[in-house]
């Protein structure tokens, strides 16, 4: 049989009950042309009902593989909206579901931080989940993080293993900033309250890093002075000689006291690198 083919009958008994109960309830034949199930395809839904107790152990298996891994995804890749979503008592397990019935059950394998965020894009375009205040925000953010993540996986270089040269501070980890809405910061110190009380309708900032290669990542609120160096940080070389001049270039007033306790604070998470000598 050609092995596509049969990829193709084996995803159709995952996901259909329907194509499950005529091929292993015995009425295959005379549920075939409504299934839409040619010659071939009939060829390889009948070798599956030959084995009937086999064939429905490896989908139940199958199954519950693949939303444990979902569950798994979710705890790892966003741990703060998993405990929201199990204080409001939403159905994670029917969101898995309709997820793998979407993706057709395919597998992610060890792609767990790309399936979750595959998973935090589903949640985000779940309407009923934006009326629980602050999910959507806090979907968003560990979204973003995840991506640093990801980002870092790929192997992209940071400064970690070299000196700074002189006069220039240094991005040492991986991060991103983001920005959102509602203030989550009781969320993120408190996680009884996560999903339970309302975040308040303000802008905030985050620093999201991975201090380490084997580290979880940090999400840590910061000023909107910090966020816009950030921002600078993320869009060029990660050697900041002219910091000042750059926020003035772009329309902040040169504060440079205050920028330097923004840059030491980085440098005391671990984000940064100062120059050789101080600066």
């Amino acid at each position: 049989m050609e092995a596509a083919l049969v990829w193709r009958v084996w995803r159709r008994l995952l996901r259909e009950p329907a194509m499950r109960e005529a091929v292993l309830g015995g009425r295959l034949d005379e549920r075939a042309a409504a299934l839409g199930l040619g010659p071939a395809e009939i060829e390889v839904a009948r070798a599956y009902a030959e084995h009937p107790a086999g064939t429905e152990m490896f989908v139940h298996s199958y199954r519950f593989r693949m939303v444990s891994s979902f569950f798994n995804a979710v705890e790892t890749v966003a741990p703060l909206t998993h405990r929201a979503l199990l204080a409001n008592d939403v159905d994670l397990r029917a969101i898995a579901v309709e997820l793998l019935d979407r993706r057709e059950w395919v597998d992610a394998g060890p792609f767990v931080y790309t399936f979750g965020g595959q998973i935090l894009d589903h949640l985000a375009a779940d309407g009923a989940l934006g009326e629980i205040a602050g999910l959507r925000e806090l979907i968003a953010l560990e979204r973003a993080a995840a991506d640093v993540v990801i980002t870092a996986a790929a192997g992209h270089p940071t400064a970690r293993d070299k000196e700074p040269a002189a006069g220039q501070w240094r991005v040492r980890a991986p991060f991103g900033v983001h920005s959102c809405e509602r203030d989550l910061s009781e969320w993120l110190r408190d996680s009884g309250t996560l999903g339970r009380s309302v975040p308040p309708a303000a802008s905030r900032h985050y620093l999201i890093f991975l201090p380490a290669p084997e580290a979880e990542r940090r999400i840590v609120a910061v000023p909107r002075r910090a966020s816009d160096i950030l921002r600078i940080l993320g869009g060029g070389s990660g050697e900041l000689p002219l910091l000042t001049a750059e926020l003035a270039r772009r329309g902040h007033p040169a504060a440079p006291g205050r920028d330097r306790a923004i840059l030491d604070r980085f440098e005391a998470l671990g984000l940064l690198a100062a120059p050789v000598g101080g600066s």
